[in-house]
């Protein structure tokens, strides 16, 4: 159900019982994806707060976390839980908010296209753009994509998270 709930252990825990209602009430469903607005503003790297977060999701169940809010982008990771696995996206970056001109960081954002065979996710593809005058365009050059692999890669080195 679509809503706001705040990043505590009740809010959690109704996520995670809702994934699985959803998977006994629609078998056969392919992914369970959560879309959640947290982060620090304007941070290169998610705080502890974020991945803390993220990482129970997916031990919850969920397959792919999409992180947006601080408008700049942050990197995405292979999650290894006790229980689940999955992919998170700490920040999408912008999209169509203006008044970012000053904040170059600010002005990119990326799509993501998912390949998913058998209720997992196979394949990543990562589109950059970026916005100008409220409107995204693609940049077609690889700098934005080129980008967020490179900070994946070092968040993986730091963290000690599976990358894949």
């Amino acid at each position: 159900q679509p809503g706001l709930l705040w990043a505590d252990d009740w809010a959690l825990g109704a996520i995670v019982e809702s994934m699985r209602a959803s998977s006994v009430d629609h078998p056969g469903h392919e992914l369970d994806i959560v879309s959640v607005h947290a982060g620090t503003e304007y941070a290169a790297d998610p705080d502890a707060t974020q991945t803390k977060l993220y990482h129970r999701l997916i031990d919850g169940g969920a397959d792919v976390v999409l992180g947006h809010h601080p408008h700049v982008l942050q990197p995405m990771e292979w999650y290894q839980g006790p229980r689940h696995s999955g992919l998170i996206v700490y920040s999408l970056g912008n999209f169509v908010f203006g008044g970012m001109d000053g904040i170059p960081a600010a002005r990119q954002t990326v799509l993501l296209s998912l390949g998913v065979l058998d209720g997992k996710v196979r394949a990543i593809r990562v589109y950059g753009g970026r916005l100008t005058d409220g409107t995204v365009d693609s940049l077609g050059d690889g700098s934005i994509e080129r980008y967020v692999y490179a900070i994946s890669r070092t968040w993986r080195d730091r963290h000690g998270t599976a990358g894949r």
